[in-house]
């Protein structure tokens, strides 16, 4: 999404409406539909509408201030966050097993930068479906908390970068393993996948 241009809340002859409110649609398949919600400060259940030019439906999701889940992809049946060192076009990943990328295992005290939506609100706030020209960093980075193989680790920012897309920079602990170990990460009382794992060398 190019900073400026805003989402459609049409696309493909679908739309969508969240507890009344219209989304932005940017992806749309005959079996998947990937829309941005705006914001909304109701928790709990909240009717959703799907339209199309054959009909609608409708269903009920559960609506809550924070839903926090890593960006991840699958390799050999493990989930991985898509997770970068700072300031590098280096993955943290086991080295060749991203096909046309460097990557490399992480070691205590290397910086790094992780990919997660559902953080919650912004100060200021973000424009809502628009493709952003800056980044907006969350309302509160006290709450923000990132464990590595269950020790804690130093969250350096939190904020939404692209629509939808937040970035969380955290520096990796001392006192870890070494392997594929878990990354959870933990706002308001709500934690990301439990069986999403980096690799770490000491």
């Amino acid at each position: 999404i190019r900073g400026g241009k805003w989402l459609p809340t049409t696309l493909g002859g679908v739309r969508v409406l969240v507890n009344g409110r219209e989304c932005f649609v940017y992806f749309v398949s005959p079996t998947q539909v990937n829309v941005l919600t705006p914001p909304d400060t109701v928790a709990g259940p909240v009717p959703v509408e799907v339209q199309t030019i054959n009909g609608t439906t409708t269903t009920t999701v559960s609506m809550a201030r924070f839903s926090p889940a890593l960006f991840a992809y699958s390799v050999a049946g493990r989930l991985y966050p898509a997770a970068l060192f700072a300031n590098e076009r280096v993955y943290v990943a086991a080295p060749g097993v991203l096909p046309g990328a460097a990557s490399r295992p992480a070691k205590p005290g290397d910086s790094i930068v992780l990919y997660a939506n559902g953080l919650g609100t912004t100060n200021p706030p973000y424009p809502p479906g628009e493709g952003l020209t800056m980044a907006y960093p969350i309302s509160d980075l006290s709450l923000v908390r990132v464990t590595v193989g269950g020790v804690s680790a130093a969250v350096q920012y939190a904020g939404m970068v692209y629509a939808g897309l937040f970035q969380v920079n955290i520096q990796v602990p001392e006192g870890i393993g070494e392997g594929d170990l878990p990354v959870v990460l933990h706002i308001g009382g709500q934690s990301t996948q439990p069986d999403v794992v980096l690799p770490f060398r000491r």
